[in-house]
């Protein structure tokens, strides 16, 4: 996924999206270590509420995940995980939500460009690309 401001390009590849196509889907599919994060697509066909402690999203005070609606505008940003907090994804929208090793840290140059831990704003426009 990748977004431009301030005439800079920002990118960060992921490697694991889920496709939710119903509430009752598993939110927490096996990630190795914890440590790759996880784009969550809503496909159910309509607005989508989670639970935070359904999912695998690690935030705390130093990481930022951004609930993105269905034209690529992110219109929230999660600061500090709540285990009790219910947000809402729009349908065809999707909740990134990254993890510990979800760069740019030492050694893991490749990653991404964006500080994936504070860079996000409401406003931002994101573009998804999906690879097979």
């Amino acid at each position: 996924m990748s977004f431009e401001r301030g005439g800079t390009k920002y990118r960060h590849f992921f490697v694991y999206s889920l496709e939710i196509t119903s509430p009752e889907i598993n939110l927490k599919p096996a990630k190795a270590a914890g440590s790759i994060g996880i784009l969550y697509v809503n496909k159910t066909g309509a607005d989508l509420a989670i639970n935070l402690s359904e999912t695998h999203v690690t935030n705390n005070s130093a990481y930022a995940s951004p609930i993105i609606d269905a034209d690529g505008e992110v219109i929230a940003v999660i600061g500090v995980f709540d285990s009790g907090r219910t947000i809402t994804v729009p349908k065809d929208g999707a909740l990134w939500a990254p993890a510990y090793l979800d760069g740019p840290v030492a050694g893991n140059v490749n990653s991404c460009n964006i500080n994936v831990k504070s860079q996000w704003q409401a406003g931002d426009i994101i573009l998804i690309e999906k690879w097979d």
